[in-house]
C-alpha cells in the first residue's frame, strides 16, 4: 500500500537584534550614539511623515527641500537651509514641526506628537547625523518613473499557468496519477527506486505523527488495520485534519514565530 500523504513543514528561523536606543532627553555621548539615535528614533519619523513630499520623488520636491540626505537638509529649499548649524534651536525644520508659524506647518496633515518633536529637536541639536556610509536615505522608487520591463514580464510568477506534459518513465506500473510520473522521472534520472509501500501499521503511525505530533492509540491502530474499505486512507487523513490536535501542532509553530502573549 502506497502512502499518499506528503506533508511538509516549512520552518522559519528569525534573527532579532535588539538595540537599546538613547532615550529622548538624554544627549548621545559619541558619534556612534548619535547615528544610533537617528536610526532608531528619527529615521522612522522622516520615512513615514516626510519623504512623500521631501525625498520620495527627487524631481517633485515640495518647496525644493529634500530630507533624503544630510546634504539636502543643509542645502534646504526655497526658504533656505532646514537647519541652522550655528544655532540649532533656531532651525527652520524645528519651527515647521513646532507649528510656530501659521504659514509653515509641517507635516501638513497634522502636528507630530510630542515625543516625535522631542526626538527631532534633539537630533538637530546633535548636528542632524544620518546613518549609512553614503549619509543618505534609500528613497522609494518614484511612481512616475515606474516601468514594467521585458525582464519583469519574463518573471516566472507572472507567467500564465501551463499544464506540462507528464514525462515518460520506464516503470509504467508504479505511477497512480500524473504527479507520480513527475516524481518517478526524477528518481529514475538519479538511478533511484521509489520506497516500498508502507503497511497499514506504519502508515497510520506516520500520518498521525506527521499531522498531530502524537502517536496513534493502540485502538486506533487496530481499527485502521481492520478497516478494509476502499476509502480507509482518505477517512483516516480527514479525521486527523479535523482533530483539535492538528490545530494545536500547527498553531504551536506559528506561536514559536510570533511569540505568546496574554493580549
Amino acid at each position: 500500500m502506497r502512502a499518499q500523504i506528503y506533508s511538509q513543514l516549512l520552518g522559519a528561523a528569525m534573527l532579532a537584534g535588539v538595540i537599546a536606543a538613547p532615550v529622548v532627553g538624554q544627549t548621545a555621548q559619541t558619534p556612534a550614539d548619535s547615528v544610533l539615535f537617528y536610526e532608531t528614533r528619527v529615521r522612522p519619523i522622516i520615512e513615514s511623515k516626510c519623504l512623500k513630499c521631501h525625498g520620495q520623488n527627487p524631481n517633485r520636491l515640495k518647496s525644493g527641500l529634500s530630507l533624503a540626505s544630510r546634504s539636502g537638509l543643509l542645502r534646504g529649499g526655497e526658504r533656505g537651509p532646514a537647519i541652522d548649524t550655528a544655532n540649532p534651536k533656531q532651525s527652520l525644520i524645528l519651527r515647521a514641526i513646532g507649528y510656530q508659524d501659521e504659514h509653515l506647518q509641517m507635516p501638513p496633515p497634522g502636528r507630530l506628537n510630542e515625543k516625535e518633536i522631542e526626538a527631532i529637536t534633539e537630533w538637530v541639536q546633535l548636528g542632524a547625523p544620518y546613518g549609512g556610509a553614503d549619509d543618505e536615505l534609500k528613497t522609494l522608487e518614484s511612481p512616475d518613473n515606474f516601468q514594467i520591463t521585458d525582464a519583469d514580464r519574463a518573471m516566472w510568477s507572472v507567467q500564465p499557468p501551463l499544464r506540462p506534459a507528464p514525462p515518460t518513465v520506464r516503470d509504467t506500473s508504479w505511477p497512480i496519477n500524473e504527479i507520480d510520473r513527475f516524481v518517478l522521472a526524477r528518481l529514475e534520472k538519479a538511478n533511484l527506486r521509489p520506497a516500498v509501500d508502507a503497511d497499514r501499521r506504519t502508515f497510520i503511525r506516520r500520518a498521525t505523527y506527521d499531522l498531530t505530533g502524537l502517536p496513534p492509540t493502540p485502538e486506533e491502530v487496530a481499527a485502521f488495520v481492520a478497516d478494509e474499505a476502499p476509502d480507509a486512507l482518505e477517512r483516516l487523513v480527514d479525521r486527523l485534519l479535523a482533530s483539535p490536535q492538528y490545530g494545536v501542532k500547527w498553531g504551536r509553530h506559528w506561536l514559536d514565530l510570533v511569540r505568546f502573549a496574554e493580549t
